[in-house]
């Protein structure tokens, strides 16, 4: 029992193993892909605060409205009183009650949405500068892993010259010796 346990663990491991490595040659397109999807999830980020930020307008709106409203019923009730009609001054008192608990509720619904809206912003803001940050090593990595593809050619195609300038080296050698030794040959 042991032994399958050890033999599944080492299938894991080599497994795991293999994940590693198509992950490591494929670093640079997966980082690029992640960062495309957290595009992606910025803009479905900007149309959810275009949209919270369209149902605040469209609440100060209904909050101006009723106000507006209660205004010009206060005044509608002050001039019944003047005039003497009490019955018609307190349902119109009844209605600016009523709408001043509905007022109420869109002034809370109003402050919900706005910082909302606020925090949506600041996590804008913020994913959008650590995205720009992903964006410029990304481009620092591509940049690098261009670089380290030319010195690798480079230094294939270096061998040769180095193995032509050792052989160069080597040619001059010998026509020296052979020089001075036909020199040792005269002066003797």
């Amino acid at each position: 029992m042991q032994l399958v346990s050890k033999i599944a663990t080492a299938m894991r491991g080599g497994v795991r193993e293999g994940l590693e490595q198509v992950i490591d040659a494929n670093a640079l397109r997966i980082f690029e892909q992640e960062i495309y999807e957290c595009e992606q999830d910025l803009l479905q980020a900007k149309q959810q605060l275009a949209q919270v930020m369209v149902e605040k307008k469209r609440v100060q709106q209904q909050v101006n409205q009723i106000k507006a409203s209660i205004t010009a019923k206060e005044q509608q009730a002050t001039e019944q009183l003047k005039q003497g009609n009490e019955s018609a001054a307190t349902l119109l008192a009844q209605d600016i009650a009523n709408q001043e608990s509905l007022l109420e509720q869109q002034q809370n619904q109003h402050t919900i949405l706005q910082n909302y809206e606020n925090n949506l912003l600041h996590n804008l803001r913020q994913n959008t500068q650590q995205l720009e940050q992903y964006r410029h090593e990304l481009r620092a990595a591509k940049t690098t892993q261009q670089a380290q593809t030319v010195m690798g050619r480079l230094s294939r195609h270096q061998n040769p010259y180095t193995h032509q300038a050792i052989n160069l080296q080597d040619s001059v050698e010998r026509i020296r010796r052979k020089q001075e030794n036909f020199s040792d040959t005269m002066t003797a």
